[in-house]
């Protein structure tokens, strides 16, 4: 009999080395890979479902979605990593069959099932060659700065398009369009280190058939102190109708501008600007942010077409996620996280809305890994400030006392002071994934409020999932050098 044997935990990630990375040798390196997938999907007849003894296993339908995608990748640096040369052979198959339909199922449903099913077939093939030349790798303050042209070619798609009353199957060969040029770019990047600072000029051309647009994007950094800018240009002429020399009309795209200090940590103050160029400069945007460990706040301000800069949104935030409980050798993990979100909205500040969320886990190695979440809402907290509160024509509240009233279960339906509150359940989860060697079985269930007939009611989702573990993808590489070959499985 197999004897299930209990591996120890990996070991914590450790942090990443400083050293500087080593200048490439000359090699290359072949990779195939292979991801199929399979999908069941059953729904049951459940529209005569009204008690729990009416409940059976009975299907109306199933399905089975298959999806496989191929790569096959080549990578070669040449010149001591002077000369990159990077292209892979990409195919993606999507296709789904109807294995079976109950007797009681209309013909006309039945019919739709099999349109919808050949509907979802799609068979991709596509190509993508990328060049990276590095002239300034014997500079070490300049080694990253590259020059790279990058092609990508859908070459072949199939697919059953709905074409009148019946789906026919469509090829469609590539071409030298925007349909089958999937990206067509030159980017120069320059990058000097000023006392170990990366200081960073991005350019970037779209060239033909795409889209003509020119890019530019500067990133400073001076330790504690980063800034940033970028903009860029986009031809308005029908790019198969001129080159990007000819293009006669441009138009110049939002200026960003962005600025960032941490003084000291964990505080961060961040600034951005987003100036509009066309037809004249404007600030239309701005966005100050501070950061605290997890609290976060962003002052936004904003102008409409014909309106002067003023005050949008306030945006309060929490996030807390500590390092898990370890336990029992670090085999057993406990974790706790909360997020929470308050955005003011100063040209409606009626419409503010408050969300709350937490995840509770627990994890065994290579056994159970359990999660609990709950998340809610509330839209109504304009009650809690008395000005806003008499403008809504509603009597002030106190937030404690609404929070409580969230709680009260207790009450009948005379009263419903949980009705009231203004704090709402959005969704409660739980799911258990069990680790069985070579499987892992998902169990997930969900519970969402709905209206139902002028009362809140939960509506439950359950699922389960069984997935099959030795086979989610098959690859290999070859590599070779001056010194060696080899070949990984």
């Amino acid at each position: 009999a197999r004897r299930a044997r209990l591996r120890e935990p990996e070991a914590l990630p450790q942090q990443p080395s400083l050293l500087p990375a080593r200048r490439a040798d000359d090699g290359a390196r072949l990779r195939y890979e292979l991801r199929p997938g399979a999908t069941v999907e059953g729904t049951h007849d459940h529209e005569n479902w009204t008690t729990a003894a009416q409940v059976d296993d009975a299907l109306r339908h199933a399905t089975v979605q298959l999806t496989n995608t191929a790569l096959l990748e080549h990578h070669a640096d040449l010149f001591g990593g002077a000369l990159g040369l990077d292209n892979s052979l990409r195919h993606h198959v999507d296709t789904q069959y109807l294995l079976h339909t109950a007797d009681s199922l209309p013909e006309e449903k039945r019919e739709a099932l099999l349109d919808d099913a050949l509907g979802r077939f799609a068979s991709t093939v596509s190509l993508s060659n990328q060049v990276t030349l590095r002239p300034l790798l014997g500079a070490p303050a300049w080694e990253a700065s590259a020059v790279t042209y990058d092609l990508g070619l859908r070459l072949l798609r199939l697919d059953y398009p709905k074409d009148g009353p019946e789906r026919r199957l469509r090829t469609e060969w590539g071409g030298w369009d925007v349909a089958g040029v999937t990206s067509h770019r030159v980017q120069t990047l320059a990058e000097v280190k000023v006392a170990d600072h990366p200081q960073r000029l991005t350019l970037s051309a779209d060239l033909p058939p795409r889209p003509h647009e020119l890019s530019a994007n500067l990133a400073l950094s001076a330790g504690r102190l980063t800034a940033g800018a970028n903009t860029g240009f986009r031809c308005r002429d029908d790019p198969e109708e001129s080159t990007l020399f000819e293009c006669g009309d441009w138009k110049p795209q939002p200026l960003e501008l962005s600025a960032g200090l941490t003084p000291l940590e964990p505080l961060s103050l961040q600034q951005q600007f987003s100036i509009e160029l066309d037809p004249a400069a404007r600030v239309t945007r701005s966005v100050s942010s501070l950061g605290l460990g997890g609290f976060s706040a962003a002052l936004i301000l904003g102008r409409g077409a014909a309106e002067p800069l003023g005050l949008r949104q306030l945006r309060l935030g929490y996030e807390e996620t500590p390092e898990p409980a370890r336990l029992w050798r670090n085999r057993v993990q406990l974790g706790l996280a909360t997020r929470a979100g308050w955005t003011i909205d100063f040209l409606e500040p009626l419409d503010n809305r408050f969300t709350f969320g937490t995840d509770v886990t627990a994890k065994v190695h290579e056994f159970l890994d359990l999660t609990f979440s709950v998340s809610s809402r509330n839209d109504r907290t304009y009650r809690y400030f008395p000005e806003w509160a008499r403008e809504k024509g509603v009597a002030p509240l106190n937030p404690l006392e609404d929070l409580w009233w969230s709680f009260a279960f207790w009450e009948d339906d005379d009263q419903c002071l949980r009705c009231q509150s203004g704090f709402k359940l959005e969704q409660v989860r739980l799911s258990a994934v069990h680790h069985l060697q070579d499987w892992d079985l998902t169990v997930a269930y969900t519970a969402r409020p709905q209206q139902r007939d002028g009362r809140e009611q939960l509506t439950s989702e359950f699922s389960i999932v069984v997935q099959w573990l030795p086979l989610p993808e098959i690859r290999s590489r070859l590599q070779a050098d001056d010194d060696s070959f080899s070949i990984n499985e």
